[in-house]
């Protein structure tokens, strides 16, 4: 198991990722935002919401919390509401005013243990029946972040979901077939549970 990136290193390497000329080119019609748009419902919380790819998609309605200082400092230079962990609980302490709780790329990077203690750790912030969307690389992707620690399929993804207290509703491979997860890095298993 390789040593743990340091945060800055981390956040550089968002960085590269996120300005790739053919991500430039064509962020007006990036399929993963009009995914995200379409599955989240009512104000957002984005747990691990790195150097706000995804805020960038509903800046008016989605919130970001990172335990990386250094990308929640690039989320708060580009206009996005981002906190660290106790900034962001004391700011929300008491308030359940999220209908959605997003980690997208999170979960890969723990245990299935500490993905379910994470979710449960920002349930107080849900409104009633709010949603949980999870989002995990297949195998390709899997295997392109040396950062990534458990394979989140369909079946661990379930268990997080129904050890934190949702009922899975839905889940599926995006943006192509389950079949091509071996061969292309931005598929993904995704899935969405209510809370119970």
């Amino acid at each position: 198991m390789m040593a743990p990136m340091k945060d800055s290193d981390y956040t550089e390497r968002l960085l590269r990722l996120q300005e790739q000329r053919w991500k430039q080119v064509f962020a007006f019609a990036n399929p993963y935002g009009i995914h995200i748009r379409s599955i989240v419902s009512g104000a957002t919380l984005e747990v691990g919401c790195g150097i706000g790819r995804v805020l960038n998609f509903l800046p008016q309605q989605m919130v970001g919390v990172d335990r990386n200082a250094e990308s929640v400092g690039v989320c708060r230079d580009k206009g996005l509401e981002a906190y660290l962990p106790a900034e962001f609980e004391s700011r929300y302490r008491g308030r359940q005013c999220f209908g959605t709780l997003l980690l997208s790329h999170v979960v890969e990077h723990m245990s299935t243990a500490e993905a379910i203690a994470l979710v449960q750790g920002y349930r107080p912030y849900l409104e009633s029946q709010a949603r949980l969307v999870l989002i995990a690389p297949q195998e390709k992707g899997f295997a392109s972040d040396a950062t990534h620690v458990e394979f989140m399929d369909f079946e661990r993804l379930a268990a997080i979901c129904e050890g934190a207290g949702f009922a899975v509703q839905s889940a599926y491979s995006f943006p192509f077939a389950r079949s091509m997860g071996r061969h292309y890095i931005y598929n993904e298993f995704v899935t969405i549970g209510k809370l119970l």
